[in-house]
């Protein structure tokens, strides 16, 4: 599945990185109302779970949401990140894999 942000500008990609965490989850174990929206900004808005200093994301904590599926390797997209706690959740992951042609992700 292709996911991209319709978010132009430095803040693209990570948007584009926590979308892709999104539709890499099994839809009905994803919450409602957590706010993970396209075309917004997960710094200027309301994303649970997504802490920010100034327009970076820096902090992902999805902890004890009982979401099932995968971490994404376009996650590595949002490249602020400094903390990311999944605890309480079944994530499979391969953390940071790169993305080979990070160039084929449109914005």
């Amino acid at each position: 599945m292709s996911v991209t942000s319709t978010l132009l500008g430095k803040d693209c990609l990570q948007t584009t990185g926590l979308l892709s965490l999104k539709s890499a989850i099994t839809p009905e174990t994803w919450p409602d109302g957590m706010g993970w929206v396209s075309g917004t900004d997960p710094c200027g808005a309301s994303w649970t779970g997504v802490s920010c200093t100034g327009p970076k994301v820096t902090e992902l904590d999805l902890s004890f949401y009982g979401i099932v599926g995968t971490l994404p390797a376009n996650l590595s997209l949002t490249s602020g990140l400094t903390s990311l706690t999944f605890s309480g959740n079944r994530l499979v992951h391969n953390l940071f894999q790169v993305k080979e042609k990070v160039g084929q992700v449109e914005c």
